[in-house]
């Protein structure tokens, strides 16, 4: 079990930027959130069009390898192949190469954080979240 939430890193908001530029993303930035980390640290980027997009970050590399990186960017694809809406890969790397960490560049996807849900639902409500998510993990 993950105990400690692990540390943000400091990206700069230039690397952040070209990272959107290399995917092919050329629209203004008008803001980048604030950092938020699990297991990888994310940006929410909003964009001058109005389309939000998330950058995830590989921070721990225990956590966060080529592989899982691959994974996550598979099961997307077969996701969206099978009919399940899910937010678009725009971009990612599997190697540390040219930013020092691993990255997938996505769209966001409308719904409700489950953080926001927790406090509000019950004991059994509880128990069937964490049972989707680790179903969805293994």
């Amino acid at each position: 079990m993950i105990s400690d939430w692990p540390e943000k890193v400091h990206i700069p908001q230039n690397t952040i930027k070209q990272i959107v530029t290399d995917a092919g993303i050329h629209d203004e930035i008008i803001s980048i959130g604030e950092p938020n980390a699990w297991i990888m640290q994310s940006y929410k980027i909003e964009l001058a069009n109005g389309k939000t997009i998330l950058l995830q970050i590989g921070i721990v590399d225990e956590w966060t390898d080529t592989s899982s990186i691959n994974n996550r960017v598979n099961v997307v694809m077969l996701l969206q192949k099978a009919g399940i809406p899910q937010p678009s890969i725009i971009s990612y790397a599997e190697t540390k190469e040219k930013y020092g960490f691993l990255y997938i560049l996505s769209e966001t996807h409308a719904g409700e954080q489950l953080f926001r849900l927790y406090p509000s639902v019950g004991a059994g409500v509880r128990l069937e979240m964490f049972g989707a998510i680790a179903k969805g993990y293994s």
